[in-house]
């Protein structure tokens, strides 16, 4: 999920349960006068700093929570994530069950930590866990259809299982890791960050999982309808290092990225198969014994007089 997809879905959430949450209580005149005023502001800086403004002048609002969501909704559209997240920190102090500050609190935290801020990622990885406890409770708002709130609760368990699908896959926990990743991708099956990591978590464990390689022929593919070469291109690299250490050299690869490439977002039957492993030294030198034994041609002579036999 990329941070435009997600501003999307924070934003509909926003507005959805701003919708609702102003037809059942009806705030004094002047406090719903400036809620609407900040709301209607179409710079997102500004609407984002107005409904700060109002949330530290009406502390008692009914609108406050509602007015936290826009506030996080606006920083997020004014591509300022950390800002986002302050404000996700400050609205789980006064509501810990919040499902989207900690969705976006999970989010922001898995992105700063994937950018190299380690310390990020705790606090993502309990807002994931308790977001996952909550969720099945969060009432639907009366403005949102049964659909749509379907919809938007799935976008936001991908958010939660891709970020501890990352935390255990920091901990080297691989099959923990998997099992996350092929629930987010499941339901978001084009989030670039969830399929690379799927397929790290095939090909890192040894023998790798030769399905890993299709995970990563996907993701540059994502990569590249995205435009962004640098990660297609680094994608590419680690995939194709991989493979040429599992199947001995990169004659197939192409093949594989070829397939990755034609839209289909699960992998082909029998793909693992498809892919030859090389032996291990121990492997090869087993069986260069076996080659060499003096006795060989006469086992082998000796399984066919008891094969003629029967």
């Amino acid at each position: 999920m990329t941070m435009k997809h997600w501003m999307v879905i924070l934003l509909a959430l926003a507005l959805g349960c701003a919708a609702s949450d102003a037809s059942a209580q009806v705030a004094p005149g002047v406090q719903e006068t400036s809620y609407a005023n900040a709301l209607a502001l179409k710079d997102p800086v500004k609407r984002a700093e107005a409904l700060e403004v109002f949330i530290a002048w009406y502390p008692g609002s009914p609108l406050r929570i509602e007015a936290f969501g826009q506030a996080m909704a606006a920083w997020q559209s004014a591509n300022n994530p950390d800002k986002a997240d302050a404000i996700s920190a400050r609205l789980l102090q006064i509501n810990p069950d919040n499902v989207r500050a900690l969705a976006n609190r999970a989010y922001v935290g898995r992105a700063r930590a994937m950018a190299g801020d380690a310390a990020a990622l705790a606090p993502a990885v309990v807002a994931a866990e308790r977001g996952l406890v909550v969720l099945p409770k969060w009432p639907r708002p009366s403005s949102v259809g049964d659909t749509e709130f379907l919809r938007q609760k799935l976008q936001i368990v991908a958010v939660f299982d891709g970020t501890l699908g990352f935390a255990a896959l920091q901990a080297k926990q691989y099959d923990k890791a998997r099992e996350r990743f092929l629930k987010a991708i499941a339901i978001d099956p084009d989030n670039l960050a969830d399929v690379y990591q799927l397929s790290v978590t095939m090909l890192e464990p040894q023998p790798s999982d030769a399905l890993g390689f299709w995970y990563a022929a996907r993701a540059i593919a994502i990569a590249r309808a995205a435009r962004n070469e640098t990660a297609a291109g680094n994608i590419d690299k680690y995939g194709r290092a991989h493979y040429v250490r599992y199947h001995g050299n990169e004659e197939g690869w192409s093949g594989v990225l070829t397939k990755a490439a034609s839209g289909a977002k699960q992998p082909p039957d029998f793909f693992a198969r498809s892919i030859s492993r090389l032996m291990t030294p121990a492997e090869a030198a087993v069986q260069a014994v076996a080659d060499s034994d003096p006795r060989r041609d006469e086992l082998l002579g000796m399984g066919l007089r008891f094969d003629l036999s029967r």
